[in-house]
């Protein structure tokens, strides 16, 4: 039986994310996990992907760490990988709105709801799996809703 352990924050983003790649279809892609120390990042968590060549860089922001519960970073983490998923889709939006601000926005917002839908469906299809991958890793107290999980706060 595995040694029983207790999770930090980082390790359950950078962990779900390695859970739930191939479930996403994302095997083959190179995901770079950063947590930004950088006080000028503003988001949470931002993507940036490189379909043709299967590369991804997500970043997480440090200092916000501290105020996510265990389901925001899961659900975090969820989200950015859907960025992956839908990337080319997004920048067909953005060239086609030839540089025009209303419609770029409008671009964004779209697909930014798109990914939010979708990473509202697949978490709790994702839950189980986590959870599971998480324990048989001996990460204990993991339950569906993450309620009764063991993390320590990083500095």
């Amino acid at each position: 039986m595995a040694r029983k352990k207790r999770i930090t924050k980082r390790a359950l983003f950078q962990k779900t994310v390695e859970i739930i790649q191939p479930i996403l279809r994302l095997s083959d892609w190179k995901i770079i996990v950063v947590f930004s120390q950088s006080h000028r990042m503003k988001d949470t968590a931002t993507c940036e992907a490189a379909p043709e060549y299967k590369v991804a860089k997500i970043r997480l922001n440090a200092y916000e760490m501290p105020n996510l519960s265990h389901e925001e970073i899961v659900s975090t983490a969820i989200h950015e990988m859907l960025h992956c998923v839908l990337w080319e889709l997004g920048e067909w939006g953005y060239k086609l709105s030839r540089k025009d601000e209303t419609k770029l926005e409008l671009s964004r917002k779209y697909e930014e709801t798109a990914v939010t839908n979708l990473e509202k469906i697949f978490l709790p299809l994702l839950e189980e799996t986590i959870n599971a991958e998480l324990k048989a890793h001996g990460y204990y107290g993991v339950d569906l809703t993450f309620t009764d999980f063991g993390v320590s706060t990083e500095r």
